[in-house]
């Protein structure tokens, strides 16, 4: 079976394991920072900084791009053009790069939309926030997705 069909327990037991962080690719630097200094390695180690909110724009384009070219390759009709739209937009939620947007909102953007609409859309709806707002997201994301993880 190709490995990325095998499921997890396949190459270990999760189970047995007790974790004390689950980790995000979406928050892959702050997490492994934080990773650092659990294990007091901080000072031993020196990460690359990253510009987090240049790299979570490029991320909202990439996610944009691959959602829509994804539709358009797929035969008939799986979901209409606007539902496409609220996935999308509650996907950039669910993983911390954007804040919700409301459905009165949402009613901007054209009913005809090109990807490069849903790009501009969803980035003048980043700009609307603070900086530090937009920073915190990705955290209080991952704390509304756990909340019921011991």
């Amino acid at each position: 079976m190709d490995y990325h069909w095998k499921p997890l327990t396949a190459y270990c037991d999760p189970c047995s394991i007790k974790y004390d962080i689950i980790g995000r690719m979406e928050s892959f630097n702050e997490d492994l920072q934080y990773l650092l200094c659990k294990i007091n390695a901080e000072d031993k180690i020196n990460l690359p900084k990253a510009n987090t909110l240049a790299l979570r724009k490029c991320n909202v384009k990439l996610e944009v791009s691959f959602s829509v070219t994804s539709i358009k390759k797929m035969k008939g009709n799986c979901i209409p053009k606007s539902e496409l739209v609220n996935r999308l937009v509650q996907n950039m939620v669910n993983h911390g790069y954007i804040e919700p947007i409301d459905k009165i909102r949402m009613a901007d953007i054209p009913i005809d939309y090109t990807q490069q609409d849903l790009v501009e859309y969803i980035g003048r709806h980043m700009n609307k926030s603070t900086t530090e707002k937009l920073l915190s997201l990705p955290k209080l994301a991952q704390n509304k997705a756990f909340h019921d993880v011991s």
